[in-house]
């Protein structure tokens, strides 16, 4: 909470001065995110996000359809952790990789918060084995977001600002961006409509 308030007011200091520069670091909700979700068969890496404050987290592979963890349940196709931000399966490490490359079919990433098997918090669920015209390009990361009081958009546009800060953090995040990456927040006047920049080296 402290963090929080800490980064609001600097962000009202910049809002007053115009432009300026500053590095921040967030507190954000546990989350795992994929910007591409089809894959063709035999696929060699699967990318993804992993957004979230706690240090001993982990995140693993499973068939879409499984609900439960540990104990008799089927074993995780492979699993990350330790690094927060981008990451890429496999691990590379063949103590973890229990199926290699995936078979077809569906499965997600299941992020748990916890060095446990229960304390799932989030997940993403992807398809391997889809025929190579039906994937969609991936969207360039965006690199500009915008923010305005009482706003509901997603933060992509000025036609669409975001309407809290947090928000906007969580977003920058979990689009994938790391620590060094640039990004700029345009805050939109509330009042006038003008818009002053914040150059955010996250």
């Amino acid at each position: 909470m402290r963090a929080k308030k800490l980064f609001s007011i600097i962000l009202c200091l910049c809002m007053l001065v115009g432009l300026c520069q500053f590095s921040f670091t967030a507190s954000a909700e546990s989350v795992v995110t994929m910007s591409q979700t089809k894959f063709v068969s035999g696929v060699q890496e699967i990318p993804c996000a992993i957004i979230t404050d706690s240090t001993d987290w982990w995140a693993a592979i499973y068939p879409a359809s499984q609900t439960t963890y540990g104990g008799g349940t089927p074993v995780y196709a492979d699993y990350l952790d330790k690094t927060t931000g981008a990451r890429t399966f496999p691990s590379g490490e063949a103590i973890r990789m229990k199926t290699w490359p995936l078979p077809d079919g569906e499965w997600k990433i299941v992020l748990f918060e916890h060095d446990n098997y229960t304390s799932a918090i989030s997940e993403c669920v992807f398809e391997v084995g889809v025929d190579p015209s039906e994937i969609p390009e991936v969207p360039e990361t965006p690199a500009e977001y915008y923010i305005k009081k009482g706003a509901t958009g997603n933060g992509l546009s000025a036609e669409s600002p975001m309407g809290s800060v947090i928000g906007i953090v969580n977003k920058i995040n979990a689009d994938g961006h790391e620590e060094g990456d640039l990004v700029t927040v345009y805050v939109i006047d509330s009042g006038e409509g003008k818009k002053e920049v914040i150059d955010s080296d996250c």
